[in-house]
């Protein structure tokens, strides 16, 4: 009988194989790091700020959007679940063009189809990257002095009452009959076509994020020699196409499905190169992208952590004018 669990490097956490996967749970082959679990649950209302998105361009209502948020959020832990040492994040970049593209459609069904479109190409060249193994050469090409460049840029990315009250469930059924592409139909080819191009800009433009966490894996590796972190882009092309896809079918997503949040994951990473002592696994501390989940189906903690925000502010704008007025 086969092992269960396999540990093929020295000092790299055990997993289960299953094809180019890696299967990790967590509490079983890692822990998760409690710090970074903690700036998991306040980072989480960040992904609110898709809601105007799909309200102004795809004619969602908001309780809708948010359930279809909510779906996108917890796709996030297919990354660590296979295998993937990343905190995953949007294609931010491309949303400009993915917002002129939709406009070119009337608002409705017809629209919600081009996205669904656009989606599901881009997560068709995740994949076909992925398998034929040509994003791990095209990533190994990008000369020394470029990722060098990448390793000094990236740390400035980082300073840059009823129960539904309290729980929010997804809106499954409104999701299938009015957003998913078994509600708005078959898509005709012609809309493939006409999608296509913006389709490989897009993952051009989310290559970058492949040789980012490239060069952030290998500056981990030299600081420290008590884990083995296995990236392979190959791997995480096939996961980033795995969501798109799966976004593309049940609940379409103009940011996209992106490989890499930047600051969240230079974040972990500047922390895990300060030992073992502050974080025992690269992958327990990216994991902290779990609680972004319990932040989206959580109303009320949205609610208290929007207005303890608030305050906050209120507080910093004043200390900012009276300084200013006292000086």
């Amino acid at each position: 009988m086969a092992r269960i669990a396999r540990q093929h490097r020295e000092n790299e956490l055990p997993y289960i194989p299953f094809g180019p996967f890696h299967i990790r749970f967590p509490f079983v082959h890692y822990k998760l790091e409690s710090v970074e679990f903690i700036q998991g649950l306040i980072l989480g209302v960040t992904a609110l700020a898709a809601v105007p998105y799909l309200e102004l361009y795809l004619g969602i209502p908001y309780e809708l959007a948010w359930s279809c948020i909510i779906i996108e959020t917890m796709l996030y832990m297919l990354h660590s679940l296979l295998g993937d040492p990343v905190v995953p994040g949007w294609i931010t970049p491309t949303l400009p063009l993915t917002i002129v593209f939709l406009e070119g459609f009337p608002m409705g069904p017809q629209r919600i189809q081009a996205m669904i479109a656009l989606q599901m190409l881009v997560g068709l060249v995740f994949i076909f990257m992925g398998i034929t193994k040509l994003a791990d050469k095209f990533v190994h090409a990008v000369p020394d002095s470029v990722k060098g460049g990448i390793l000094l840029a990236a740390p400035i990315t980082v300073i840059g009452g009823q129960i539904g009250t309290f729980i929010k469930i997804p809106q499954f059924k409104e999701i299938i009959e009015q957003v998913s592409i078994f509600g708005v139909g078959i898509l005709p080819v012609s809309m493939f076509i006409k999608a296509l191009p913006l389709a490989l800009v897009c993952y051009v433009i989310a290559f970058g994020d492949f040789v980012t966490t490239e060069t952030l894996v290998q500056e981990a590796r030299q600081a420290r020699d008590d884990e083995y972190i296995d990236f392979n882009s190959s791997r995480s092309n096939l996961v980033s196409g795995l969501r798109n896809l799966i976004l593309s079918l049940i609940a379409p997503f103009p940011p996209l499905a992106g490989p890499l949040w930047v600051g969240m994951t230079v974040s972990v990473s500047i922390r895990y190169k300060e030992g073992k002592k502050a974080m025992k696994s690269l992958l327990g501390g990216n994991n902290g992208t779990e609680p972004v989940a319990l932040t989206m189906i959580s109303g009320r903690y949205l609610r208290i952590l929007s207005g303890v925000a608030a305050v906050f502010l209120n507080i910093y704008r004043f200390c900012s004018f009276s300084a200013r007025w006292i000086w």
